[in-house]
């Protein structure tokens, strides 16, 4: 409404908040290490804060991946979490990972990002991945989490 009513003010505002955005996020990427607003006093050590994770949880179990150890482990990780048979796939064509309920009693070994198997079946997603997340913000927030279960 503000453009429409003063077009001077309006493209002003538009101006301030993009600026105020680009600076405040570049702020997160320029510094590996830091913070750009440190409000946490005891970041988790377990990783580098700055490490972009993917996570995920069945019930109270929260586990973090990070890209390096999906890639190291063929770019597919079979595992339990919260009791369940979990699939981890991460896709290098794409840069993108999905997590898919094992309904099997053998690990999956191989897997696309829609789900289906090498042997024709198509598994349920897990719906709680959260993807290329800052590590010490996750961490703060479930400090529980298991780092790279394999």
């Amino acid at each position: 409404a503000a453009l429409a009513e003063n077009p001077l003010t309006g493209l002003w505002d538009r101006l301030v908040r993009n600026v105020m955005m680009v600076w405040g996020v570049g702020l997160q990427w320029d510094d590996p290490e830091n913070a750009a607003f440190p409000t946490i006093s005891e970041p988790d050590p377990r990783l580098p804060m700055k490490t972009r994770i993917f996570a995920l949880n069945v019930g109270d179990d929260f586990v973090a991946y990070t890209k390096d150890f999906l890639i190291q482990h063929g770019g597919i990780v079979n595992v339990e979490i919260g009791g369940a048979p979990v699939v981890i796939h991460y896709n290098d064509r794409y840069d993108a990972v999905a997590a898919f309920f094992n309904d099997a009693t053998a690990p999956v070994p191989a897997i696309d990002l829609f789900g289906q198997t090498g042997d024709g079946r198509r598994l349920q997603r897990v719906n709680t991945l959260k993807s290329d997340l800052f590590w010490f913000i996750f961490a703060e927030f479930y400090p529980q989490t298991d780092v790279n279960r394999a």
